[in-house]
């Protein structure tokens, strides 16, 4: 020990970072509200497409303002991290660099291939796609970070 840092101060710190370690690593409403987020959103988003006029309006801007919401969930969680001094390490951090860049490239080029397919479902105006989508993509995010949250 230094002078700095006596045997007590140092078994708090080991003792509060412990504390904020073992925490979960996000909220319990967390993964329900993401999930339902994304298929709430993206299925209004969809209904607008099917429907006409002014009600079409309503519902796409709806599910555009619930997409920006379920976004913006993720800020309290940030920030709870923040202040426990910890951020969770998750599995993915254990990865080989090489690999990590691999992975990095793979999803990068998922995320432009969807964002083709959500373009070309907009232009085509394709409602049920994206209504199939968005409840898929909620179920799986919620199943996911459900996952996550009990290891």
């Amino acid at each position: 020990m230094t002078e700095d840092l006596s045997p007590s101060l140092a078994l708090d710190t080991a003792t509060a970072l412990r504390a904020a370690a073992d925490q979960r690593p996000y909220p319990a409403w967390f993964p329900p509200a993401m999930g339902i987020g994304y298929a709430a959103s993206l299925s209004l988003m969809g209904i607008s497409y099917l429907m006409h006029g002014a009600a079409s309006r309503v519902f796409g801007l709806t599910g555009a303002a619930l997409v920006v919401l379920t976004f913006a969930t993720m800020l309290p969680v940030v920030l709870g991290w923040r202040r426990a001094g910890v951020v969770p390490k998750f599995d993915d951090c254990d990865v080989d660099p090489a690999r990590r860049r691999q992975q990095l490239w793979s999803a990068g080029l998922a995320a432009a291939g969807a964002a083709a397919a959500m373009v070309l479902v907009v232009v085509a105006q394709w409602g049920w796609i994206e209504i199939a989508f968005g409840l898929v993509i909620g179920v799986q995010t919620w199943r996911r970070l459900a996952r996550r949250a009990v290891r």
